[in-house]
């Protein structure tokens, strides 16, 4: 794509790309050691929520790094200064995969060559970084969403390992078994009442943030919807929530809400409010991401919690929405030869292992998975051995969060799309209503931030 492109679109994405990334961070900017920034150095510019400075690169990249962390909204700043004046200050910067795809797409990063071990990155994690057979990014870390089940409660239902849903149907009907009410009948039994439920099959994430609007894409996908397609090569996109495949999965949802699976009140629950909700030990299953076990350690939970693959859909899998982060090296870079050999040093086995080693990351390595899976078998972690094993299936076929990779578009999208979700969870509008009237609203933002608009 022309550089033309670089000017009023390029100033107004960038400036709010970034603020879909969760992070926490400091305030001012780190260098390694407290040292002045090296003129001869390759500059890595980071988020200080993922502390890349205290990285020890040594035996994989030797050379000089000056390491530059922000906190999100500095970051946000530098990057958009760096990326539309033209200034030089960083050879590298450390973004999500929309960055790869948005940024890349719009000419401001290099275009990277297959690393020699390209086969070791988990198809999902190469792909999100990708536009066409174009690498845009080195990816180092991944995130993907697996099935948890409440052990105790399974079994108490009488269920075994072998009934662990494999289909999103089968998750359904093992959700609404799993529910119980006030008399002890159980949700599938004659005589239930759903408005005195002690005991719920499920959780769905209902507030209006990103929450609610990642998990509905986990479901979705995995049935064959989306929110938007996108064409890179021409800059157009197409909203299609409205289409069969994703009204239907949102009515999937709003069915096990309705038959009592699933709490009342749920539309105001986002992370936290779920999580509490499965420490609780009154939740059957959870389909989430990776922290949760380490999260729950301590609580009423703890102990009973199994880790499973994602129930398959209409797809034929169960496809996870992805986060993760790579290495980006700038078209401008002022030492470009040298910065691609750090990006590849930050996405190599060896690095990738120290870092989410003391990070706590999901790695988009298999190898590097599988070592850390090896290291916890060895100290008797057999639950984040089954974690890293779930992760593995998902992160393959995993796909890029269509609706969050929205440029400067991107936070009014999701919380749109979160508002039309719950207005069809509590009954305000039909599920095609919703999504007829979110596929207006979202066109309508993507105009008025211009994203993807043609070329």
């Amino acid at each position: 794509m022309k550089n033309v492109l670089r000017g009023r679109r390029t100033k107004c994405l960038v400036a709010s790309v970034l603020t879909g990334m969760m992070v926490l961070g400091m305030a001012n900017p780190v260098l390694a050691e407290g040292e002045a920034a090296s003129e001869d150095a390759v500059t890595v510019v980071y988020n200080s929520g993922m502390d890349f400075s205290k990285l020890d690169l040594s035996g994989v990249y030797d050379g000089e790094i000056n390491w530059v962390g922000y906190a999100e909204n500095e970051l946000n700043q530098k990057l958009m200064l760096e990326m539309t004046t033209g200034a030089k200050s960083f050879d590298i910067c450390i973004v999500p995969g929309f960055g790869s795809k948005m940024f890349g797409s719009l000419g401001m990063l290099e275009p990277l060559e297959p690393l020699e071990d390209m086969d070791d990155i988990f198809a999902g994690n190469k792909n999100q970084h990708m536009i066409g057979d174009t690498i845009y990014g080195y990816p180092i870390t991944g995130d993907a969403m697996m099935l948890y089940i409440n052990t105790e409660m399974w079994e108490a239902a009488g269920y075994t390992e072998a009934d662990v849903p494999t289909t999103l149907e089968e998750y359904r009907e093992k959700a609404l078994h799993l529910t119980i009410d006030s008399n002890g009948v159980r949700g599938d039994e004659e005589g239930f009442n759903k408005d005195e439920v002690v005991q719920w099959g499920t959780m769905f994430k209902g507030s209006a943030t990103n929450g609610t609007v990642w998990e509905m894409a986990t479901l979705a996908y995995s049935n064959g919807g989306a929110y938007v397609e996108k064409d890179y090569e021409n800059n157009t996109c197409e909203v299609v929530c409205d289409q069969p495949a994703f009204v239907e999965t949102l009515q999937y949802v709003v069915d096990m809400y309705n038959e009592g699976s699933i709490p009342s009140g749920f539309a105001g629950y986002d992370y936290d409010e779920v999580d509490a909700q499965w420490m609780t030990g009154n939740i059957g299953m959870y389909i989430t991401w990776p922290y949760l076990p380490t999260k729950a350690a301590g609580s009423a939970i703890d102990g009973h919690i199994a880790v499973y693959p994602l129930p398959v859909g209409d797809s034929g899998k169960g496809v996870t929405c992805l986060g993760g982060w790579a290495a980006h090296v700038f078209t401008d870079a002022p030492h470009k030869e040298e910065a691609i050999k750090v990006a590849q040093a930050l996405s190599s086995a060896e690095a990738n292992y120290r870092f989410v080693s003391y990070q706590g990351s999901p790695s988009a390595r298999k190898s590097v998975v599988e070592r850390l899976s090896e290291e916890c078998a060895a100290a008797g972690n057999d639950l984040q051995v089954a974690v890293n094993n779930a992760y593995m299936v998902s992160a393959e076929d995993g796909l890029e969060t269509d609706i969050a990779m929205t440029d400067a578009a991107a936070v009014d999208a999701q919380t749109t799309s979160g508002q039309y979700i719950n207005m069809a969870f509590t009954g305000q509008l039909s599920c095609q209503e919703a999504m007829d009237q979110l596929k207006a609203e979202l066109e309508q933002i993507f105009a008025d931030n211009d994203f993807m608009q043609g070329n």
